[in-house]
């Protein structure tokens, strides 16, 4: 049976392809992708919601206190507060995927 392996996209690699497709210098293009990453985050910090036309929106939501267990062993856990960004994709993205 043949598994298929999951590559785990770094900083390094996407300023690669940008790189190779733009011809930007190496540490251009790895700081142009951090600043773009840092822009992302304080929007999310500060607005709760990033929307990036024709690819998708992410929204910061706020997840309560609860009670959880380990299912191995069934000892009970406090799983406190958080906030958690979640993702949905654009129609036109949605679209282009499954076009393939």
């Amino acid at each position: 049976m043949h598994q298929n392996k999951r590559k785990n996209y770094t900083k390094k690699n996407i300023s690669k392809n940008i790189f190779e497709d733009v011809g930007l210098p190496h540490s251009f293009s790895y700081s142009l992708l951090d600043n773009l990453l840092d822009i992302f985050k304080n929007i999310l910090l500060t607005d709760k919601k990033l929307i990036i036309k024709n690819f998708g929106t992410f929204v910061v939501n706020n997840k309560k206190s609860r009670m959880g267990r380990n299912p191995k062993t069934r000892k009970k856990y406090h799983i406190s507060e958080r906030k958690v960004i979640t993702f949905k994709a654009s129609d036109s993205l949605k679209y282009n995927l499954n076009k393939v």
